[in-house]
């Protein structure tokens, strides 16, 4: 009888994991669509760079991310980029004190607008 629990929990564990992770993967899947829309705002020159550097398992959205943080840090103390907005042309950054704060950018180069 135990035997028989301890398989069926195995297999249960065994499921949930597989599933768990399956529905991880589907969801680290960048939305090709929305990426397209991004890249479409940003200029030819930016937009090379950003498509060279996806690469490796780099998403496109990960690497204008890292762009913008460099560039924020330029000029603001930055520790993370949380949201970048291109229609509203802002990017909300962590500060070492842990607040949010937010600064507009160009979205043609990604380049902070103070």
């Amino acid at each position: 009888m135990s035997q028989t629990i301890l398989r069926t929990a195995r297999s249960f564990a065994l499921g949930a994991a597989l599933t768990l992770g399956l529905a991880t993967a589907a969801t680290a899947q960048p939305n090709r669509e929305f990426e397209r829309v991004e890249l479409g705002y940003l200029d030819e020159a930016t937009r090379a760079e950003v498509t060279r550097r996806a690469t490796a398992g780099n998403t496109h959205r990960g690497v204008m991310e890292t762009i913008m943080l460099n560039n924020l840090q330029l000029r603001l103390p930055a520790t993370e980029v949380v949201a970048i907005d291109f229609l509203k042309t802002t990017v909300v950054y962590r500060a070492p004190d842990g607040q949010l704060r937010q600064v507009r950018f160009n979205p043609a180069n990604l380049s902070i607008v103070q």
